[in-house]
């Protein structure tokens, strides 16, 4: 029980790891991009996603991304802990509110 707790408990600092580090990546491009020209189309989109990141939840996110890179695109596993691609669609979910908030307040 104790060997469970450690395993997950590094795999779950892995995916955090993973989704500051895209959020923050993430939010350097979109952020600049933002603030290149006012009022563009590439700026009125990026307003648009980012009021939806922060709109919709954090779990329905992550069960449309399970939907399409998993079953419809068979990209990613739908779960389990073993390989680099099981550790995307939970990283890529967990960043997409903090990219869509950081994104929002530059």
């Amino acid at each position: 029980m104790a060997l469970l707790v450690a395993v997950l408990t590094w795999v779950g600092a892995i995916i955090a790891s993973l989704a500051a580090e895209l959020g923050a990546d993430a939010e350097e491009a979109g952020g600049g991009e933002h603030l290149a020209e006012h009022r563009s189309v590439a700026d009125e989109s990026i307003l648009t996603v980012t009021v939806l990141g922060i709109s919709v939840p954090v779990f329905v996110t992550g069960l449309l991304l399970i939907y399409t890179f998993a079953f419809k695109l068979g990209w990613f596993p739908t779960s389990g802990a073993g390989t680099w691609r099981h550790l995307v669609l939970p990283a890529c979910t967990l960043a997409s509110f903090l990219t869509a908030y950081n994104v929002r307040m530059t």
